[in-house]
């Protein structure tokens, strides 16, 4: 069985001269996202329109790779579950993910995950180290450097030294042989959900402070998948880990991450079939794009939400509702909640409706 691909390429002439692109099995068809660029390449009839090729996309088949006439350099783009399409001979709820965009973003420890990864903490009076949690770490880290206990202590740049690399994988496997549950975080639930579906699988990301590389966190994911934990995992390129280039300020990083994929979403045209849902405002219904995100650290969660909010009050994002999800519990005048960004960029508690719109709530209708 072959369906077209239906694509758009906002390729300048002398630019970008090859497509790579990944079969999806189960999918109608796909809209196209530059990993390298972040152009999103959006619906039309046929790539053979504006192009002249007649492209089929095999489901199941090898990866396909279409050479455009052109060619100083190539792109290579990933094909992504086409908003808009029509799915024939789906039910209503697979109907609804295909005419919208329904977004998860992660971060991963003691969020989706309680990693037993140490942070070590450096005594600038003596040298010698301490290490901590990555939850006593969040609960800490405010009170480093001021008269208290941590008055003396720092971090240095051999402080997360186990961030990285294989230790992302190991400290999984520890965590998940160690034979009770008690790594599974406050959105393990919630990122188990994400990853039932490949079409949601494909719009779920993990923005971590970890230094560890997109293949060492797919090979963490690949092993809770061979544990039966997980149905399908994120592509490669949903896998962000920003503390090796910006150690000194990940949640600025974090805040950038979003820009980006949220940019790719309201590029995104919704699709007629796109089921409506309580507008940002909370005073009407209307189709909307879904997208969340959830952290446990409120240094994190405030920068991400102070973002946000600049964002949607100067007029972005306007088809795409944010919620965005804090669940740390090392702050007891932050409680755990979930808000919705309105279109003045201030900040509304969900309501219990709002709640059924949810991944969860999508899938049972």
């Amino acid at each position: 069985m072959t369906r077209r691909l239906f694509a758009l390429l906002f390729v300048a002439a002398d630019a970008a001269a090859q497509i790579h692109v990944e079969p999806v099995p189960t999918l109608p068809g796909g809209s196209l996202i530059s990993g390298a660029a972040g152009a999103v390449l959006r619906a039309l009839p046929s790539v053979g329109a504006p192009l002249g090729l007649d492209v089929p996309l095999k489901l199941g088949a090898a990866p396909t790779t279409v050479v455009l006439p052109a060619a100083a350099r190539s792109l290579r783009f990933t094909a992504r579950p086409l908003a808009g399409a029509r799915a024939r001979g789906t039910g209503a709820s697979e109907r609804g993910l295909l005419a919208r965009i329904v977004a998860w973003n992660f971060d991963w420890d003691d969020n989706i995950f309680f990693m037993p990864t140490k942070i070590v903490l450096v005594d600038k009076r003596t040298g010698a180290t301490r290490e901590v949690t990555t939850g006593d770490y969040a609960k800490i880290r405010s009170s480093l450097g001021t008269p208290g206990e941590w008055e003396h202590f720092s971090t240095d740049p051999d402080s997360f030294r186990y961030f990285g690399g294989k230790y992302f994988l190991q400290h999984i496997r520890e965590a998940v042989l160690s034979g009770d549950t008690s790594w599974q975080g406050p959105s393990w639930k919630a990122f188990v959900e994400a990853c039932s579906r490949p079409q949601t699988a494909l719009h779920t990301t993990i923005i971590t402070a970890r230094s560890a590389s997109p293949e060492d966190m797919l090979a963490g994911l690949r092993f809770l998948q061979e544990q039966g934990y997980l149905k399908h995992l994120p592509p490669l390129e949903n896998l962000y880990g920003v503390g090796a280039a910006h150690a000194a300020n990940p949640s600025a990083a974090k805040a950038e991450v979003m820009r980006i994929i949220l940019d790719r979403i309201q590029a995104v045209p919704l699709g007629d079939d796109a089921p409506p849902v309580v507008s940002q405002d909370g005073q009407s219904r209307r189709p909307l794009h879904l997208w969340g995100f959830s952290d446990d650290d409120w240094g994190n969660f405030s920068t991400a939400l102070e973002f946000l909010s600049a964002a949607v009050r100067a007029g972005r994002y306007g088809n795409v509702k944010i919620t965005v999800f804090y669940t740390g519990t090392n702050t007891p005048e932050h409680p755990p909640g979930a808000w919705i960004i309105r279109p003045d960029g201030v900040a509304r508690p969900s309501t219990p409706i709002e709640r059924t719109e949810s991944l969860a709530g999508h899938l049972e209708k």
